[in-house]
């Protein structure tokens, strides 16, 4: 009938896990597929340090800052979501930045470095190795012995890596001392 009420029923709400539930998972950051930078809250696509196969798993979850190329380690549990299927729910993510030069390249070229693209991003990590991030950081006028690489741009690449070093320390400390990303 058209006046037959039918009451909405109300969105499930996960239950809090407990301490017997929660699995730890870590895996490479491979996609971002959505990320709020209101809330912090992410959903990305990890290659699982226990896979053997290329097959990627969903992870979802507040973090203040993520990029592709991060170790990421997640606390939660699985989950079957009704329209996206199999994900990790995290209750806690943590991000680790890349030590393999794969890694570090795929990191650069995610578009955190002002004037990193895919192709300079190659070219450093070729010259520098699983080193990169350590002449970034530490040696940076190392980095115009990449072909590519003057020294207006060096000063760009460094000034950019400070300042997104800087805000994630802080994003990470505030959020360890509970206070959320978006109130951050």
């Amino acid at each position: 009938e058209l006046w037959d009420y039918k009451p909405r029923r109300k969105p499930a709400v996960a239950p809090p896990l407990e301490p017997s539930s929660i699995e730890r998972i870590s895996g490479t950051v491979e996609n971002i597929v959505y990320r709020s930078e209101d809330t912090g809250y992410t959903v990305c696509a990890i290659k699982l340090d226990t896979e053997k196969k290329d097959s990627l798993s969903t992870v979802v979850g507040a973090c203040p800052a993520i990029w592709i190329g991060e170790t990421l380690t997640a606390e939660g549990q699985w989950i079957h979501h009704k329209q996206h299927g199999h994900q990790f729910q995290a209750k806690k993510l943590t991000c680790i930045p890349p030590t393999s030069a794969r890694g570090i390249e795929r990191y650069l070229a995610s578009g955190m470095i002002r004037g990193v693209g895919k192709v300079t991003a190659e070219r450093i990590v070729k010259a520098f190795g699983d080193d990169t991030l350590n002449v970034i950081e530490k040696e940076s006028k190392r980095l115009q012995e990449v072909s590519g690489i003057g020294a207006a741009k060096r000063r760009l690449i460094k000034a950019s890596w400070d300042e997104n070093k800087g805000v994630r320390d802080i994003m990470i400390f505030l959020q360890s001392h509970g206070i959320g990303t978006a109130q951050s």
